[in-house]
């Protein structure tokens, strides 16, 4: 399983960033909007990679924080939520706004990253807060502290 990519970047096309390493094999590895939107060609980069393996392919996914692949990780372990819309959440939601749309209940935020729409992402925020309950973020555990018991409109 690869977990952490280093490299200089060879493309940026499509949402996907291909990573040469030193040894020079290089990496395709799908990546949140926002991280994807800051780097260029040529750039150096330290990626925390997601590695997602089927039956018909290994996919990587990569971040700039553990606490993004952390929060990835969390995300698609809720039923009926995959990678791709996971990525989706990571490029719509910084970590500390993800984490503060959990506490406060707000599953219409969810509701905002396309292709989620309002029963996926009251499912999506009631699990999280479960999740993040369970598995707390690195650098974020304190943040989770306060989180109340909340019901969402529909249950």
């Amino acid at each position: 399983m690869i977990a952490y990519l280093e490299g200089q970047i060879l493309s940026t096309d499509s949402g996907v960033l291909v990573v040469k390493t030193l040894s020079g094999v290089g990496y395709a590895a799908n990546t949140p909007q926002p991280l994807l939107v800051r780097l260029k060609v040529g750039d150096e980069v330290v990626l925390h990679v997601h590695t997602q393996v089927r039956e018909d392919e290994i996919s990587l996914y990569g971040f700039a924080t553990t606490a993004e692949r952390h929060l990835f990780e969390l995300i698609i372990r809720t039923s009926g939520v995959g990678p791709k819309m996971a990525l989706g959440v990571l490029s719509v939601m910084l970590p500390q706004e993800l984490i503060d749309s959990v506490q406060q209940g707000d599953a219409n935020r969810f509701a905002q990253v396309p292709g989620i729409g309002k029963k996926t992402a009251a499912k999506l925020c009631l699990d999280m807060r479960d999740q993040l309950k369970k598995h707390p973020v690195p650098g974020l555990e304190a943040v989770m502290d306060g989180v109340a018991d909340f019901e969402l409109p529909g249950r």
